[in-house]
C-alpha cells in the first residue's frame, strides 16, 4: 500500500536502499549493515545515521536495554503504578523477552517498537520509562509513557513526552503520534493537553483490567503539520 513511486538512496554502508517516494525523509533498515537510518528527502541522496539518546534540562532519556531490566522492573512491576494503568504488571521473564525483542536496531525493526528508559540527570535516578511504537506503513507511532509514582508531580513525564513527539516528527518524520490512557486518569489527559495532544474521544469499555473491570479509554494524538 501507500504510494508505489520508486526511489533510491545511499546507506551509511554504501549499499543503494530502494524504498517508495512514501519513505522519504523516514525511518529505513538497511539488509547489509542491519543499521537504522533516515532516508533523505531527494531521490538519489544519502541516507544518514540518527541518534536515539535524548536529553532535557533535568532528564536523560536513552535506549532501555536487557542490562537494565533490573531498574525497569522496579518500574513496571510496582503495582503503585497501575492505579490508572490499563495494561498489568510485568514478571521478570516477561521483561527480559520483551527487551530483547526490541533490542536496536534489529528489533525495532522487527517490532517497530523504541523502549527508552527516562533518568534523572543529576544523578541517573531511573523515573520512569517511554516507549513509540511505529506503523512503518502509515508513518505513525502510539506514544507509551509510566512515572514511578515516587517521581511522580515534578514534571519529568511532561519534559520525557515533548521530547520523545520531537524525536517522533523531527528526527523519524512521523505523519500522526497517538497516545491512549483511562478516561478516568485525569492527571495523565492534562499532561497529554498541556503537551499538545488533541483529544479525539473515547472508547467505551474497551479494555478490560484485572482489579478495575472494563474500562473507558480516552484517545489523543498530534498531527505532524500542528507541530510546528
Amino acid at each position: 500500500m501507500g504510494n508505489a513511486e520508486p526511489f533510491a538512496c545511499s546507506c551509511v554502508c554504501g549499499k543503494t536502499l530502494k524504498l517508495e517516494k512514501h519513505q522519504a525523509g523516514r525511518l529505513a533498515f538497511c539488509g547489509r549493515c542491519d543499521q537504522a537510518v533516515i532516508a533523505p528527502t531527494e531521490n538519489g541522496g544519502d541516507a544518514f545515521q540518527f541518534t536515539t539518546d535524548q536529553e532535557t534540562p533535568e532528564l536523560v532519556i536513552s535506549l532501555g536495554g536487557q542490562k537494565d531490566w533490573k531498574r525497569i522492573h522496579a518500574v513496571t512491576s510496582d503495582e503503585e503504578n497501575y492505579k490508572y494503568e490499563i495494561s498489568e504488571p510485568d514478571s521478570a521473564k516477561d521483561l527480559k523477552d520483551y527487551l530483547a525483542s526490541v533490542r536496536f536496531p534489529h528489533g525495532v525493526h522487527v517490532t517497530g517498537i523504541f523502549q527508552f528508559k527516562i533518568e534523572r540527570k543529576s544523578d541517573g535516578e531511573l523515573v520512569g520509562i517511554i516507549s513509540l511504537t511505529l506503523d512503518h506503513e502509515y508513518a505513525t507511532g502510539t506514544l507509551g509513557f509510566m512515572i514511578h509514582h515516587l517521581f511522580a508531580g515534578q514534571g519529568f513525564g511532561t519534559e520525557a513526552v515533548t521530547e520523545l513527539v520531537q524525536f517522533g516528527f523531527k528526527g523519524l518524520g512521523l505523519h500522526r503520534i497517538a497516545s491512549m490512557c483511562d478516561a478516568t486518569n485525569e492527571p495523565c489527559m492534562a499532561l497529554l493537553r498541556k503537551t499538545g495532544f488533541t483529544h479525539e474521544g473515547c472508547m467505551r469499555e474497551s479494555v478490560r483490567t484485572k482489579k478495575r473491570g472494563w474500562v473507558d479509554v480516552a484517545m489523543f494524538s498530534w498531527l505532524a503539520r500542528d507541530y510546528g
